[in-house]
């Protein structure tokens, strides 16, 4: 493979759909939580906030938004959130709204990072989320 072909395998398009990172074997162990943090950590830009574990109802994963971090306010809008739903990550909403979430790019990257760690059969990428 030449690397104008392998550049485009790894090219994702920017979507205006929201999109959900499904797994479809089961939950993950406390070991494949550790080794995508480690992967997603290592592999996302110097400049980016680190992911980490998110330990709430349902779990998932968090990136801390260090502006928001003083603020006097609900702890779910100090950071970027994604959690749980069905074996899909998906953001956090209540009755008033969404919390922030994952941008693009973070969410392309702990997908990419999903499939490195867990294999690419069972990691897809979803545009819809059904309830």
């Amino acid at each position: 493979m030449d690397n104008n072909n392998k550049n485009q395998t790894h090219t994702m398009s920017i979507s205006k759909e929201p999109q959900y990172i499904k797994v479809l074997n089961g939950e993950l162990t406390q070991y494949e939580i550790f080794c995508i943090i480690n992967y997603y950590n290592t592999n996302k830009d110097v400049c980016d906030e680190p992911i980490e574990e998110l330990i709430r109802s349902g779990g998932g994963f968090k990136i801390n938004i260090p502006e928001k971090a003083n603020e006097k306010r609900d702890s779910n809008n100090k950071i970027k959130q994604l959690r749980w739903a069905r074996r899909i990550l998906r953001p956090h909403c209540c009755s008033f709204g969404a919390f922030p979430s994952f941008n693009e790019k973070e969410t392309l990257l702990l997908f990419e990072t999903m499939k490195h760690v867990l294999g690419e059969a069972v990691v897809e990428l979803v545009d819809t989320y059904i309830v």
